[in-house]
């Protein structure tokens, strides 16, 4: 049963939820205890002192080049790789094989059924399993497909890769879908030349998976319950004699359902170009992290690239690893390392394709499909994989073992006798493993702890101050997380309680954190916010610089720095923080001139203008003052001269609604210099039929075009204010705002906009309303205007992106 446990354990280990560390040293421990039990039956062979060698040199960098827990544990990935070979080569023998295959795939199928229950149907998202990663979950059913090849075949073998393929699907990863290509090919090349099988009949299994998935995918939950008539109709035409037919049928529907289905995995497909933003970033990360090796010949780091990144990142992105495995091994372990690395996986190839095993085409397959994916992916960092690539390994070598352990009656030998033929072949003596057991238990329990420790933070504040408090007590400082997370705990505990002295000790906390690691800016980002909410202001603006320093391609470092400025220059007036808000902005525009130029295909990255990191739906305070250049001509509506005046008709005089024409009067007298009134404009909306009981926007738009009036003209909604900000600025351009009932009328209104200015670090815009008497305005301090009032006001930004329908901004 241990046997049965152990080989599928790698397979089904739940790594979303113990993380990547702990469940690498997991499987160590139980490996190593495997070996202890089965001492004098396992054999070690040259590639396994090879493996294991190459381990000790990886662990050896990391001891000199980032000497800490998180580094040490992640390097048992790779020590798992002999441990696994070792065990592989063992449990995979004589008739254990069939045994060990059979239990395995049934693992991942049951596994894969409830991730396609509980993520795909109920939850609508990538299936990523017990992975914890869409792509590699893929990969992992792929090779659950060839192993379903390798074995013997049964009635169960149909129903394994359609349940297979059918995951696969949910996963929505297209590298996988691509290179499962080979696998199709393979198998009908297989089942069409050796088995004599039609072709239809051999993709079977895939058709009905995708038939399963277009109908899932687009049922969601719902789909659990039609399942069952699917499956009685599938077993229904199984047996019909021209089945062969129908399955044609069902094939081209099933191809043109998928390219017009709105599915996950279809969308993504179709999103496959070479200016993909996926795609282009994935190159960015392989540049960078190329350029980082160059620097850092020996190594990193393992766990360290997602800590290290932003020093050599070209643009922002903010990923644990770099979605190539071998340079990943080179930039965690060093050239040398990675050298021999793919020394190892190349052996493993040569001692597949040597081998005389009836299978090893599935095997080489299974093999080279791993190392394909990993190439653009982060496969090889989860111990599942490199496990797989040693077990597959051993499935190419079991058929010439089988050969020396076969008698005369070509019966297998008990174990007895073989315990007899290899009694000293365990040449690493009992107490290494024992050692090493060690070691990995230890490396368990602090792993354990900050683990547990994550998922208790918003659940149980007290045990998980506990816990992290034992795991830094037995880190001894050789790991930040404990100190880092339990910060955290500290900020919940403020968030309950207002106690400032959870912010000093959560501070304290994330000070030994930053001594112990460096690289990592969310410490730096946790210490300025803390520091903030004990009005610490400039201790929280010099870590929020230092974050900008390290992070200087991530917009959100601009928004929050630039707002806390602004903040602290309203509240005291202090004109150093208005010239640490230019040099901010001077900042910016050196570094987004050393962008990539990937970005551009990226999301989430500096902009062209300053702005535009913004929402657009959010105004902002930006340290602008500025007017037009010229004296500003003022009408009222309301004066004698035309207030009577009909426009179109004379129950709607100027007075009551000739605001839209009284505006472009303002506008035209003092941009053109034109002896214009709004009775001329009045009529020349009336005339070109642009007064309906008001004045129509299109208004706006003709007259500048008009050679008599003729102005440049550009338009911005309402929620793009910023950009209104920066041109009113500059003293050549007037605006016109179109207002929605509020704080101006209780209809429609339309104002003039001149100028914009910072007043305690609020933007105002300095605006002319042609209704001087307006009795709307109230003293919130939103509008602020003269006593006696005489149509010059001066209105906050903010109160525009609720109430303005569209800006209309002119310039000569």
């Amino acid at each position: 049963m241990f046997e049965i446990i152990i080989g599928i354990l790698p397979f089904i280990i739940p790594s979303s939820v113990l993380k990547e560390n702990l469940g690498s040293l997991i499987l160590f421990l139980i490996g190593s205890i495997f070996i202890l039990i089965k001492k004098n039956k396992l054999k070690e062979n040259k590639y396994f002192y090879i493996l294991i060698a190459m381990w000790i040199s990886i662990v050896i960098s990391q001891i000199i080049i980032s000497p800490y827990i998180e580094s040490i544990s992640g390097s048992f990935l790779y020590l798992n790789m002999a441990i696994y070979y070792l065990i592989y080569g063992y449990i995979l023998k004589g008739e254990n094989k069939e045994k060990i295959l059979n239990f395995t795939l049934l693992a991942i199928v049951a596994v894969c059924i409830f991730y396609i229950t509980y993520h795909g149907l109920y939850q609508g998202i990538r299936v990523f399993g017990n992975i914890g990663y869409a792509n590699s979950y893929a990969m992992l059913h792929l090779i659950g497909l060839y192993l379903n090849g390798i074995r013997t075949k049964d009635k169960f073998t149909d129903a394994i890769e359609t349940i297979l393929f059918l995951s696969l699907l949910f996963t929505g990863s297209r590298t996988t879908l691509i290179i499962s290509v080979l696998y199709i090919f393979y198998k009908l090349y297989v089942d069409i030349k050796d088995n004599k099988i039609k072709l239809i009949i051999s993709l079977e299994p895939i058709i009905l998976g995708m038939i399963l998935y277009v109908i899932l995918d687009k049922l969601k939950i719902v789909g659990i319950v039609v399942l069952p008539i699917i499956l009685i109709f599938y077993i229904l035409i199984k047996n019909i004699k021209f089945k062969d037919k129908i399955y044609y049928f069902f094939g081209v529907f099933i191809l043109l359902a998928l390219l017009f289905t709105n599915s996950n995995l279809i969308n993504r497909l179709k999103d496959i170009s070479f200016s993909n933003g996926t795609l282009q970033e994935r190159i960015l990360y392989f540049e960078d992290s190329i350029n980082s090796i160059i620097e850092h010949p020996f190594g990193n780091g393992i766990n360290m690239f997602q800590y290290k990144l932003f020093e050599d990142a070209t643009a922002f992105y903010d990923v644990k690893y770099i979605h190539n495995s071998i340079l990943q091994v080179a930039y965690d372990a060093g050239v040398i390392n990675c050298i021999a690395f793919i020394g190892v996986i190349a052996y493993g190839v040569i001692i597949i394709a040597k081998s005389k095993n009836k299978d090893k085409s599935y095997i080489i397959l299974a093999y080279i499909s791993i190392l394909l994916h990993s190439l653009l992916d982060f496969d090889l960092s989860f111990s599942t994989f490199p496990i797989i690539l040693m077990m597959l390994v051993t499935l190419g070598e079991i058929s010439e073992e089988e050969k020396r352990v076969k008698n005369k009656n070509n019966k297998y030998t008990s174990d007895k006798e073989i315990k007899v033929e290899i009694r000293n072949n365990l040449k690493i003596k009992k107490v290494i493993y024992i050692i090493l057991a060690t070691i990995s238990i230890y490396l368990t329990i602090f792993e354990a702890t900050i683990v547990l420790g994550r998922y208790l933070i918003n659940i149980n504040d007290n045990l998980a101050d506990n816990l992290f408090s034992f795991s830094n007590n037995i880190s001894f400082k050789w790991d930040y997380r404990g100190y880092f997370n339990g910060a955290q705990v500290k900020k919940n505990l403020y968030d309950k309680s207002n106690d400032d002295k959870y912010l000093k000790e959560g501070i304290s906390l994330l000070e030994i954190s930053k001594e112990i690691n460096i690289y990592d800016p969310m410490v730096t980002w946790n210490l300025s916010y803390m520091h903030e909410l004990l009005d610490e202001d400039e201790k929280a603006l010099d870590y929020g610089q230092e974050v900008l320093e390290r992070e200087r391609f991530y917009p959100e470092a601009y928004i929050k720095q630039h707002d806390y400025l602004m903040n602290l220059y309203s509240k005291t007036g202090d004109e150093k923080y208005e010239t640490k808000v230019k040099e901010l902005e001077e900042y910016y525009y050196k570094n987004y001139n050393e962008l990539n130029k990937r970005a551009k295909y990226m999301n989430n990255q500096l902009q062209e203008n300053y702005d535009d990191i913004r929402s657009e739906n959010l105004d902002y305070n930006i340290l602008l003052n500025g007017k037009y250049e010229k004296e500003m001509k003022y009408f009222s509506q309301e004066d004698e001269k035309w207030a009577r005046f009909p426009y179109k008709t004379v129950n709607n005089p100027l007075s009551k609604t000739g605001c839209g024409v009284t505006a472009m009067a303002m506008i035209q007298a003092t941009m053109n210099e034109l002896e214009v009134t709004p009775i001329d404009m009045a009529k020349y909306s009336i005339e070109k039929d642009y007064c309906n009981n008001d004045t129509s926007i299109e208004f706006f738009d003709e007259v500048a075009k008009d050679e008599r009036y003729k102005l440049n003209l550009e338009k911005f909604d309402g929620n793009e204010i910023t950009k209104v900000k920066r041109l009113l600025s500059d003293g050549k351009h007037i605006a016109v705002a179109l207002m929605r009932p509020g704080d101006f009328t209780t209809e429609g209104h339309y104002l003039v906009l001149y100028g914009i200015e910072t007043i305690n670090g609020i933007n105002y815009f300095n605006a002319l309303d042609s209704n001087k008497d307006n009795n709307n305005y109230s003293d919130s301090g939103n509008i602020i205007y003269n006593k006696p009032k005489d149509g010059f006001i001066k209105v906050k930004s903010s109160l525009f992106l609720e109430q303005c329908i569209q800006f209309f901004v002119y310039s000569i």
